[in-house]
């Protein structure tokens, strides 16, 4: 007879993490700076407003394509943790002396394994806070840190692309 406790607990030693739920990690500038595993990550989306091409000779028709791209600003948050002293030694670099610096979030499973990557382009940090401390509250204090950036999809096109894709219209 199968004692699925045992299993339960060799599975256990086996992985150690079975139970937890997906991660994040975040590192800048080519793992330059590794700011450690995160809780939550939001804004991680990408919108494109509508254009309308409309020629004289089209009547009421129109060829609708995508316009400008727009990124939102993305917001890590985690319990403050060891790695919060790594994501001060970032800002503090960054903030004596800024240049263009590329970071990648990525999303592990539970057993940490790395599911997918977004890579992004010129970022810099807009904000970061941490939480009130108070001890009597029984809160565990929560670090947040807001980046901009200018993308995280390969779709940069040289000039010379961009020439030749508006000949066909």
């Amino acid at each position: 007879m199968v004692n699925m406790r045992q299993i339960s607990s060799a599975v256990n030693d086996l992985f150690g993490q079975v139970g937890m739920t997906h991660r994040f990690s975040v590192v800048m500038d080519h793992d330059l700076f590794e700011l450690g595993e995160w809780q939550r990550v939001s804004g991680l989306s990408v919108t494109w407003e509508p254009c309308e091409f409309r020629t004289g000779d089209m009547g009421n028709d129109f060829v609708l394509y995508p316009g400008k791209t727009k990124y939102d600003n993305i917001k890590l948050a985690r319990a403050a943790c060891g790695a919060t002293q790594d994501v001060q030694d970032w800002l503090g670099e960054v903030s004596r002396s800024w240049s263009p610096i590329s970071g990648a979030i990525a999303l592990h499973d539970y057993l940490g394994f790395r599911v997918v990557e977004w890579e992004m382009r010129e970022l810099f940090p807009i904000a970061w806070s941490i939480s009130d401390f108070d001890a009597g509250d029984g809160k565990v204090a929560v670090e947040t840190l807001q980046v901009a950036h200018t993308g995280f999809l390969n779709d940069k096109l040289s000039s010379d692309k961009r020439l030749s894709r508006r000949a066909h219209w």
